[in-house]
């Protein structure tokens, strides 16, 4: 339960959620600790990770019982904690691949368009030259200087110029695109997300993938939250007929997810570093208000 992941691998990522779920059986997050010091907890926790099973057996039941509380509680944070920037690794090492995916794409598509282009040079230097070389002769001559497979190629490539390409890193996501949302799935099973930022329909996104990822959902509705996708994702996730793809729209979810708990705009209470920011705050006194305001 205390060893670290030692990667940021998709099965790691799920053996960590494993842990939480375990936790989560065994009734953690509503274990009630409010009135001890988060410090006091802290140290507790650390007590009961320096013991041995047989130290801590040996331990009369009112000492073990609060150890074991607080190291469970504190184990739960951490965890949850520790799957996040898994997951946000991992995110950032798919994100880099695609990027370099697509300079080497780039890269061997200008090749080949020089290529192409000095061998259709080639060709056409010959049709030009009605001078030394007759019509009769013309196709001998272009395919002795220019071997027909050569032309081929070169044909076959200027036939790729003329589709649309690819100028987007996003497409170059696709391949570890079933991955990354079936890790979005269990993420969203496992951890409680609450939005801090309410002015768009992100919420009903993420309820949406969660029912997808379980089976309540079999196909993306037409009625798909959409309104939170950025306008540098719009042409990635939404077809020709304006109808968003599921894979595509999940992968969407997932880095708007990214970006959004770092910015604060979702938050996550069993969390300390994504924990909303009231939980920094004093609480109130109890009693009659003073009737100051501030």
């Amino acid at each position: 339960m205390h060893q670290p992941p030692t990667s940021s691998s998709a099965t790691s990522i799920q053996q960590t959620l494993g842990k939480l779920a375990y936790l989560d059986q065994l009734g953690v997050p509503g274990w009630q600790a409010d009135d001890l010091h988060p410090n006091r907890q802290k140290r507790l926790a650390h007590t009961a990770r320096n013991k041995t099973n047989q130290v801590l057996q040996r331990f009369a039941p009112a000492k073990r019982h609060p150890l074991l509380v607080a190291a469970c509680r504190e184990a739960y944070r951490d965890l949850t904690d520790v799957v996040l920037k898994m997951v946000d690794e991992h995110w950032e090492h798919a994100v880099a691949r695609a990027r370099r995916a697509l300079q080497d794409d780039q890269l061997a598509h200008a090749r080949a368009k020089d290529q192409a282009l000095r061998t259709l040079g080639q060709a056409v230097g010959l049709v030009m030259d009605e001078e030394h070389v007759p019509n009769e002769a013309l196709r001998e001559q272009i395919y002795a200087q220019v071997p027909r497979e050569q032309l081929q190629a070169a044909l076959t490539a200027v036939a790729d110029f003329a589709r649309p390409a690819r100028h987007s890193y996003l497409d170059y996501l696709l391949p570890v695109a079933a991955r990354l949302n079936m890790l979005l799935g269990s993420l969203l099973q496992q951890v409680a997300f609450e939005q801090a930022f309410a002015g768009d329909d992100f919420a009903q996104a993420l309820t949406l993938i969660n029912e997808l990822h379980t089976g309540q959902r079999r196909k993306l509705p037409e009625t798909a939250a959409t309104g939170f996708i950025p306008t540098s994702w719009r042409a990635f996730v939404f077809d020709q007929d304006g109808r968003a793809q599921r894979v595509r729209y999940g992968l969407c979810v997932l880095a708007t997810l990214r970006e959004r708990l770092r910015a604060g705009d979702v938050v996550i209470n069993a969390s300390r570093k994504y924990a909303s920011l009231d939980t920094y705050l004093l609480s109130p006194p109890n009693g009659p208000a003073s009737g100051r305001t501030c």
